[in-house]
């Protein structure tokens, strides 16, 4: 099962199990997140798709509103000192307000924490980075381009009705589809992975 999450206030989580789509908003507890990915884990496990597959899950990663050295602008993409404009193009790095950083954040540690619990593998991504993976000519208004992707996530899973809040958490799943982490085409899980899993499922009532 490939799973992907827009950790936000408004996001939400979506999977693809033996080909098909499911999308879940996010939960607003950290039990409802367990719950969720416990469904999740039980899914793979009745799931007749062969061979097994492991729960491997992308997620947004937050960083710290700042522009730094190391950290590269989402609309202009270049590298800049320190400072909380981008002197370039005057926009704000995502999340600049500070209760929506505290909201977002918030969200995303317990996504992080529920994650490394249960042992699912998962990496991080940057906005910037998936939104290049996904469609590397996306425009550049914020509400401009939430639609553009809401229109080529709606064409790549036709079968599927896509709201607009769950339309980022489809996109880093596509792109979670294409590759894994370390570039290589996703491969199936060995059958003592699949046991291990059990396993972890069922430690989930600790939440």
């Amino acid at each position: 099962m490939l799973i992907g999450i827009d950790p936000g206030k408004t996001g939400a989580v979506a999977w693809i199990l033996a080909g098909e789509l499911q999308i879940a908003k996010c939960p607003e507890t950290i039990k409802g997140m367990a719950e969720l990915f416990r469904g999740l884990a039980k899914q793979v496990m009745e799931s007749t798709e062969k061979p097994p597959r492991l729960m491997q899950c992308r997620i947004e990663r937050v960083h710290g509103g700042v522009y730094g050295a190391g950290i590269k602008c989402d609309t202009c993409g270049r590298q800049h000192s320190p400072a909380p404009v981008c002197p370039d193009c005057k926009q704000h790095p995502p999340l600049a307000g500070a209760a929506s950083q505290f909201n977002f954040g918030k969200g995303y540690g317990a996504w992080l924490g529920v994650l490394e619990t249960l042992g699912i593998d998962y990496e991080e991504i940057l906005p910037r980075q998936w939104q290049k993976q996904f469609a590397p000519n996306l425009p550049k208004d914020k509400s401009a381009k939430k639609q553009a992707i809401l229109e080529l996530v709606s064409r790549e899973y036709p079968e599927t009705h896509i709201y607009k809040y769950a339309a980022d958490a489809v996109a880093i799943l596509h792109t979670l589809t294409k590759t894994t982490k370390n570039g290589s085409q996703y491969t199936p899980a060995p059958k003592k992975a699949v046991e291990a899993l059990k396993t972890r499922s069922g430690q989930m009532e600790l939440f």
